[in-house]
């Protein structure tokens, strides 16, 4: 428990961060099926992007949790309960977005470079099971037992690992335009898959990214401050906080929604250029046919004129 006061402001602010969450948890409904339903990417890049998405859900019950505390607790000097228990929730979902990201950038790494050799593996739900199982170990442990591992290091990181693997990973794929099509054209599919995934993850991890960033800079300005050493809660900096989270988690999904709409709609794009293509290729044929035969004709009439010769004696 932490001694907490709680102003108007406050309070005020907290309202103000709640309402994002309600777009939140419908926009993060229907981010997971679109996920689901997606079959352009692998089975594990789904995995990792719904645990990822996971963080919505938590963290607006959380933040819920402390706006009905702040309402029926507010005072000059009252007792939030489970502040540790919160706390912990923070951490956990903190964990569980940098080894997600990580292990979604060695993902994306294994399908750049030994896609045909591990295509299957990837895609394989015993993998998916075992990785969400090490991922929700990983991120609860440390978050509920003794808090072992600093979760400003865990942030920065990851960071400083995805980073550039992610512009390693768009810098290759963007390429696969300049491959030779005689060279292999599997390889050129399996870069526009590649790319697909890249766009869709890549502005969802640079939000994070950014997010935790700021996060980092405002813990540190708030450990730093005597009246946080004290035990004081600064209220503006505590609900910039809460306002920070409640801007990731809104637009966490919305990224994911309008990537995947990016991509289906590219795929519905070039499969009507491949109809179209279709279609020009088969009435080309069917005029090439007709002028072969028209051709053969001309010769056959050229040839044999006694063929076409009418007798109109009556």
């Amino acid at each position: 428990r932490m001694e907490i006061k709680v102003s108007t402001l406050g309070l005020i602010l907290s309202i103000v961060e709640f309402w994002p969450y309600i777009p939140c948890l419908i926009l993060t409904v229907i981010a997971y099926y679109c996920v689901i339903k997606c079959r352009i990417m692998t089975r594990c890049f789904r995995v990792l992007i719904c645990l990822m998405l996971l963080r919505t859900p938590i963290s607006a019950i959380r933040r819920t949790i402390v706006l009905i505390e702040r309402v029926f607790f507010i005072g000059e000097e009252q007792l939030l309960p489970y502040q540790e228990v919160n706390n912990a929730t923070l951490f956990f979902t903190w964990y569980l977005i940098c080894f997600s990201m990580v292990l979604l950038c060695l993902e994306r790494l294994v399908a750049t470079f030994y896609r045909p050799t591990t295509s299957s593996l990837i895609n394989h739900p015993v993998t998916c099971t075992i990785i969400v199982i090490v991922v929700l170990i990983s991120s609860f442990c440390p978050a509920y037992w003794k808090n072992s591992i600093p979760t400003r290091y865990v942030q920065l990181g990851a960071f400083i690992v995805t980073s550039p693997i992610l512009i390693l990973l768009y810098r290759t794929n963007s390429k696969w335009r300049s491959t030779k099509l005689e060279k292999s054209l599997a390889t050129k599919c399996a870069f526009v898959e590649n790319m697909h995934g890249i766009r869709t993850v890549l502005p969802f991890l640079g939000m994070i990214n950014f997010c935790s960033l700021a996060t980092l800079l405002l813990v540190e300005y708030q450990m730093y401050t005597s009246r946080y050493a004290l035990g004081y809660d600064m209220t503006i900096l505590n609900n910039y906080y809460g306002l920070l989270i409640a801007w990731e988690c809104l637009w966490s999904p919305l990224l994911i929604l309008h990537n995947f709409y990016r991509v289906r709609r590219n795929g519905t794009i070039l499969g009507r250029q491949c109809a179209h293509r279709d279609t020009d290729a088969e009435r080309l044929a069917h005029f090439d046919s007709l002028r072969v035969t028209w051709e053969r004709a001309e010769r056959g009439t050229r040839s044999n004129p006694e063929i076409f010769t009418v007798e109109t004696s009556f």
